[in-house]
């Protein structure tokens, strides 16, 4: 048992220097050399918890998408009324990701530079997030809901903010944003009126 613990807390210790490497010098710019010196490792401990440097970046990558998912999920089915549940996810995700500027990088910016792979995985959190938001259609008017696509043009415009504050470096700023965030989201589903309230809630 002690030794699995071992095992754990050096891969656990590694993941986070990667994110840290990752976030300072880009992933283009990153090496497993880097990744092992800030994590104060050799490579031989290294390699036996990761293949490369993308395997631990997806392994990273992975456990922050997990724990975001969870507490979006978690935050999602509190509250019965579509509009706050949506809100309370939002919230719980945008609120993660602001805590840790390193964590947001690696999970916004940086992945899109690793592989194909971690780009389809990205593409799986937004429909995760298009989902949530599709539930607006069960009480949206007829009209709405016969229109395709709104969802995923909500999502992408979500994300598209996201990405914009976290490439600039203003991750600290993405829990500020839930209320326009929230009046994208709205404005088709429930209109005008109930779009615009939600731009005076925090």
């Amino acid at each position: 048992m002690a030794a699995a613990a071992g095992a754990g807390d050096e891969r656990e210790l590694i993941s986070a220097a990667l994110v840290e490497a990752v976030a300072s010098r880009g992933y283009g710019m990153t090496s497993v050399g880097h990744v092992i010196e800030r994590a104060g490792v050799d490579q031989a401990t290294f390699d036996r918890h990761f293949a490369d440097l993308e395997d631990c970046f997806s392994s990273a990558w992975d456990a922050v998408d997990a724990e975001l998912r969870g507490r979006m999920r978690d935050a999602f089915v509190r509250r019965s009324d579509w509009q706050d549940r949506l809100r309370e996810a939002l919230c719980a995700g945008l609120d993660y990701l602001a805590a840790d500027e390193s964590r947001a990088k690696v999970y916004v910016a940086e992945a899109v530079y690793v592989s194909e792979d971690l780009r389809d995985r990205q593409r799986d959190a937004l429909v995760r997030l298009s989902t949530m938001v599709d539930l607006g259609r069960d009480g949206a008017p007829d009209s709405s809901r016969k229109l395709a696509g709104i969802a995923e043009a909500v999502s992408g415009a979500i994300w598209h903010r996201v990405q914009q504050l976290v490439q600039a470096g203003r991750s600290a700023e993405l829990r500020e944003e839930v209320p326009r965030l929230m009046y994208v989201a709205v404005l088709p589903y429930r209109g005008a009126a109930a779009a615009e309230a939600e731009l005076s809630r925090s």
